[in-house]
């Protein structure tokens, strides 16, 4: 008598009701065991074990599992991460401008004018000013020279008076020689020739670009710089400058 061996239809799908997804999943043995992998650990299963041989297959015994297998073992089971929260906007008081800056009264606050600088006087429209000149100046020098004068009076050659005494006049109070003599110690003196030898003391000549004051040579400091000179003093001109004052 021929046998027949029989076989085992194991089928796994997943419980509607919680994840109707999951493909369903079989397979055949012939021992009492079975082995399914790629299991979804997070969904519960309904298994079918259908026995079968080649002549007809017996009625299927069904199993329900109540817990996933990661219940089973403790695994805490990974979450979809939540989606971000958004960040809920305070809200934001409300922003006023400025009220507007008074009116200023109509009219210029300032004015300009035209003065002349420190130190400057206004002269027909112009700002002047004016220096006094310097100068430079020189004593006279002298050179001697030596001159023969000719002889007058009473004592010029030919005078008997050379040796003449002297009288103390009553009138000058002093003692003097008669005939205008010179007095020597005690011999009034007179000429014995016609002439005498006089030396007098010469000014040198004026130096050049001076001028003779009649008791000093002297001549006038160069222009300075930024003047002009108008005969009688050394002039310096600008313009009027801005000045803001109040109107």
């Amino acid at each position: 008598m021929r046998t027949h061996q029989p076989r085992v239809r194991v089928q796994a799908s997943a419980a509607a009701s919680i994840d109707s997804t999951t493909e369903t999943i079989a397979g055949t043995t012939t021992s009492t065991e079975i082995v399914f992998t790629y299991l979804d650990l997070n969904v519960r299963f309904a298994f079918s074990v259908t026995a079968t041989n080649t002549i007809s297959s017996a009625t299927p015994t069904m199993a329900l599992m109540t817990k996933s297998l990661n219940d089973l073992q403790g695994t805490p089971v990974a979450k979809a991460p939540a989606a971000p929260v958004s960040p809920v906007k305070q809200p934001v008081a409300p922003t006023y401008a400025p009220a507007p800056a008074p009116v200023s009264p109509s009219g210029p606050l300032t004015r300009t004018i035209y003065l002349c600088p420190d130190s400057f006087t206004e002269v027909g429209g112009l700002c002047e000013k004016t220096l006094p000149y310097t100068y430079t100046t020189e004593n006279y020098t002298f050179y001697p020279e030596t001159r023969a004068e000719s002889c007058s009076g009473p004592g010029c050659p030919g005078s008997v008076y050379m040796d003449m005494g002297y009288i103390a006049s009553p009138t000058w109070g002093q003692v003097h020689c008669p005939r205008g003599g010179t007095l020597y110690v005690n011999t009034c003196m007179a000429w014995s020739t016609s002439t005498q030898q006089v030396t007098y003391q010469i000014k040198d000549s004026t130096p050049n670009g001076y001028a003779d004051t009649g008791s000093i040579w002297s001549k006038k400091d160069a222009l300075p710089a930024g003047y002009t000179d108008n005969g009688s003093n050394w002039v310096s001109t600008t313009a009027k400058v801005a000045k803001v004052v109040p109107a």
